[in-house]
């Protein structure tokens, strides 16, 4: 079970990781069609935003994603 007020679920694949952020789709600024919408589809996390990484050049764009996501907590 997870814990509903966590930030992000994380699930590390043999060739990818991907994160589950815990906000609303829409309520974080510029998600820049990394983050795509999960709300109606069955995943891991407990709302709406996933990622999926691709690339070690987009982590730092990730990472002021999940500081948003943090601060609306």
């Amino acid at each position: 079970m997870f814990d509903s007020r966590a930030p992000l679920v994380l699930w590390l694949g043999w060739s990818s990781l991907k994160l589950w952020l815990n906000a609303p789709f829409g309520s974080i600024n510029g998600a820049k069609g990394i983050a795509k919408s999960v709300a109606n589809v069955g995943h891991y996390g407990n709302r709406d935003y996933e990622i999926k990484v691709t690339s070690d050049s987009e982590l730092e764009y990730i990472l002021s994603l999940i500081k948003q996501v943090i601060a609306k907590q």
